[in-house]
């Protein structure tokens, strides 16, 4: 069996032990599961780096977004409350390097100024929505809504300089990252806060991480760049 599948079996399995530690009430198999599904697309990375037998560029970048996901993924854990600004900003940071992952896993990358109007019309509404909720976290919220909506504007970005599986799977993942975001924040402010809303978000969480990482390592490495780095 191909290692990914075997990855992406692994992978489907934890996000559903995560998922389901939420329908159960189980804080020790949401403990269990939760740090395990960031490992498993490291796993994904470090079996494509092995099949093209080189290490680039977008390899250490994407390396370093999961990193980040993980570690607020895991702060989180520790202190919804207490921890939950440090979480904030890890999650930022990786949304961050994940958008420069999708300019450098392209050709001759533009901006297409166009196409940010209705993510930023998103964005709007779902701030103006969650403002009276806030409290002290409406600037936090407000650069969070910023980043969230830059991310499936910089993958639609994409169109027309990578392959059309690569920006279709990274398009698609950006956006239900923004639904998962959304469910998340909703969520947490206590705009509707139930058990669907956080098994619908930790799902969506999953499934498009799983889509960005894949459809960035399905961008082909430039010749020149594979040669130099070639392990």
């Amino acid at each position: 069996m191909n290692f990914n599948k075997v990855i992406l079996i692994a992978y489907c399995l934890v996000a559903s032990m995560d998922a389901l530690s939420w329908v159960l009430e189980s804080t020790a198999l949401h403990t269990f599961s939760k740090p395990l599904i960031m490992p498993l697309l490291i796993a994904a990375v470090i079996n494509d780096i092995n099949l093209r037998k080189t290490f680039v560029t977008v390899h250490a970048i994407l390396l370093f977004a999961i990193l980040l996901y993980w570690a607020g993924d895991t702060v989180v854990m520790i202190n919804q409350n207490i921890s939950f600004v440090a979480a904030l900003g890890l999650l930022l940071l990786g949304m961050i390097v994940s958008i420069y992952c999708f300019v450098i896993s392209s050709e001759k990358f533009k901006l297409k100024p166009l196409l940010a109007i209705p993510y930023l019309a998103y964005g709007t509404i779902f701030y103006l929505v969650l403002r009276p909720y806030l409290g002290d976290f409406s600037s936090a919220t407000t650069v969070f809504s910023l980043i969230m909506v830059s991310m499936p504007f910089v993958a639609h970005c994409r169109k027309g300089h990578t392959t059309a599986r690569s920006f279709s799977w990274v398009l698609i993942g950006s956006i239900i990252l923004l639904v998962s975001n959304s469910i998340a924040g909703i969520d947490r402010f206590g705009l509707v806060s139930n058990t669907f809303t956080a098994v619908t978000s930790i799902s969506t969480y999953a499934v498009a991480h799983w889509l960005m990482v894949n459809g960035i390592l399905l961008h082909p490495i430039k010749q020149k760049e594979e040669e130099a780095l070639a392990i």
